[in-house]
């Protein structure tokens, strides 16, 4: 592997919050100024979106762009869908969803900060079903892999949930971070986790078991301060995202 810089400051952009990688387009949220950035991988071009606030962008199935608003989610094209309704029976709608994903159907998964869990709705937004798992506490990231399996990452626990395409736990394994802060799956299903603290990227086999490590090395010319988020592309390409000094580092 070989790292490249992709600089963003230059094209306006401060204080970048969570990246989305597909093919050559790259989306860069932006809470502060309420926009959403389209890069291009490959030459690093910058266009701004105007009206997207939020954070946790991503790609669907299809290839959609998506950006998560806190009350729901919104596309590229202008779509908005909020108020979901609470799949636990409570009058509450989610207001603090943090990360989301949709499948090949249409139906939505979603973590909310209020809502222990996975919670998975149907294409207009009604609860399908809530899927609890004992012993997690504070789940901050999502994926939803081309088999149709969704992974979750739990922050204060650092620990990784599986779950398959009926939303039955396959998998739960304990992670080597001390700050996983994001996570993300390759087409080989190798999960991809972030850890903040020591700016570097642990590749995990389907089963499990640590594969290797990278950052240190490879990173260490352009000496990030903080890592903030991280997306792997179809083709195994590593985008990390830094929100102190904006810009995006490629591992390909």
């Amino acid at each position: 592997l070989e790292a490249r810089e992709i600089e963003l400051e230059e094209s306006g952009v401060q204080r970048p919050t969570g990246i989305a990688a597909r093919g050559e387009r790259v989306l860069v949220s932006e809470a502060r100024q309420a926009v959403l950035h389209l890069v291009s991988s490959e030459s690093g071009e910058v266009t701004t979106l105007p009206g997207l606030p939020g954070q946790a962008p991503f790609f669907d199935f299809d290839g959609d762009g998506w950006i998560v608003t806190g009350e729901g989610v919104q596309g590229l094209d202008g779509t908005r869908l909020s108020g979901f309704a609470r799949p636990d029976g409570k009058e509450r709608t989610l207001s603090k969803i943090v990360a989301a994903a949709r499948d090949q159907l249409g139906n939505w998964y979603l973590v909310d900060r209020d809502l222990s869990g996975l919670g998975a709705f149907d294409r207009q937004g009604r609860p399908l079903t809530r899927v609890g798992v004992e012993g997690l506490r504070e789940i901050i990231d999502l994926v939803y892999d081309r088999s149709g399996r969704s992974w979750v990452l739990d922050a204060r626990t650092s620990q990784v949930v599986r779950f398959g395409s009926d939303l039955e736990v396959e998998g739960r394994f304990a992670l080597e971070a001390r700050r996983p802060v994001a996570i993300d799956v390759d087409p080989l299903g190798q999960l991809y986790v972030l850890d903040a603290a020591t700016s570097t990227v642990a590749v995990y086999r389907p089963d499990g078991s640590l594969r290797h490590r990278l950052g240190a090395d490879l990173l260490a010319a352009f000496e990030p301060r903080r890592l903030d988020d991280l997306s792997v592309d179809g083709r195994g390409r590593i985008f990390l995202l830094e929100n102190r000094v904006p810009r995006i580092l490629v591992l390909e």
